[in-house]
């Protein structure tokens, strides 16, 4: 907190003013309130309390490569101070998801441009836009990057053209492999909400909340270590250790709610099952496309067949794009941030001049 006490040379008047000042702005303003008002000014500070945590209004600080993704935030409560500021997290699988969904390389390539038009258009015009244009090259990068993993140029034109082959997999041909990778895919985001909740529990000194978040982590890992041996998926036993997670598991979530904690881990498993989602909406983008080439097929290479096809590629864009986005942050929103997300703090607003009005807060 920043205390200024201005006293005037007649001696017995008296101005204090207390705010909130950023760690990293710190400097600065001490810099130029002593500039400007020289020994006329006392400045002090100190770091917040911790019962003053709840009212410290909180403003993120993120790397480069992050930071666009703070726009996610926007729509909820900020994180309290000192708890998790997930948008690191956000700007990693947000379009890892996304990429998935989409899984082409022509679609990747026509958002990569648009975000690259939008970041030239809006530069030091629209922060919100800006973000948005960035966003969506990274979108478009992991797309591309699925693309060649599934073998998809706008569907299966890249196979036509240039014998295109999948690096992984057709998702087209190969949907379970790629439901139940999308099912792991949600099952170590999950895992990582319920370890970030835990943790989170831990520096706040709420047992309750990390007996619940261990509780279910470790019913869950049970549960996977048990459909591993039961499945054969590894040359190793894992059912002693299975049995060991579920014993663990289950004290925790009695010791933490007692056996209303096994309602959230049956949510949580429903959370992880919603992942397929992921393969669903990319099944249905990538048959689209396909569809669009049979056009061709159908009417030749012809006006009526190029502008057929054309017009269903351009409409399989805008619903992949929408798609992808809407359910990326769904699973963001309500899977993820449910483990350990909590909007219980206030967005920093500095004090500074309006122009034209007097001083005052915003």
């Amino acid at each position: 907190m920043l205390v200024l006490e201005k006293k005037f040379s007649g001696g017995g008047e008296l101005f204090t003013l207390n705010g909130w000042v950023p760690l990293s702005a710190l400097e600065d303003t001490v810099s130029s309130l002593k500039h400007r008002f020289g020994e006329r000014i006392l400045a002090t500070w100190r770091a917040p309390e911790p019962q003053e945590w709840p009212k410290v209004p909180i403003l993120l600080k993120n790397s480069k490569w992050a930071k666009p993704f703070e726009l996610f935030l926007k729509l909820l409560p900020m994180p309290g101070y000192k708890s998790i500021d997930p948008t690191a997290l956000i700007a990693i699988f947000f379009p890892f998801f996304a990429g998935c969904m989409i899984g082409d390389i022509g679609y990747g390539i026509v958002f990569g441009l648009i975000g690259l038009w939008m970041f030239k258009k809006y530069r030091n015009r629209s922060a919100i836009m800006m973000n948005v244009s960035q966003i969506l090259m990274n979108i478009a990068i992991l797309s591309i990057l699925w693309g060649f993993l599934y073998g998809e140029f706008f569907g299966d034109l890249g196979h036509r053209l240039i014998h295109l082959k999948p690096l992984w997999v057709e998702r087209t041909e190969g949907i379970i492999p790629v439901m139940a990778f999308t099912i792991a895919l949600g099952m170590a985001h999950i895992l990582l909400g319920l370890a970030l909740g835990a943790y989170e529990g831990v520096r706040h000194n709420k047992k309750r909340h990390v007996y619940e978040r261990l509780g279910t982590l470790f019913t869950l890992l049970g549960i996977l270590l048990f459909i591993v041996n039961h499945m054969d998926l590894v040359n190793l036993n894992f059912m002693w250790a299975a049995l060991v997670f579920l014993v663990f598991g289950l004290a925790f979530l009695i010791k933490g709610r007692n056996l209303a904690g096994l309602i959230e881990t049956i949510g949580s498993i429903g959370n992880i099952l919603s992942y397929i989602r992921i393969a669903a909406i990319g099944l249905s983008s990538a048959i689209l496309a396909m569809v669009a080439t049979k056009f061709v097929d159908v009417l030749g290479v012809s006006f009526f067949g190029i502008l057929l096809a054309f017009s269903i590629h351009l409409l399989n864009l805008i619903i992949a794009i929408a798609g992808s986005v809407l359910h990326s942050a769904r699973l963001h929103y309500v899977e993820f941030f449910g483990k350990f997300y909590e909007g219980v703090g206030n967005k920093y607003k500095p004090l500074k001049r309006r122009r034209g009005t007097a001083w005052k807060k915003p």
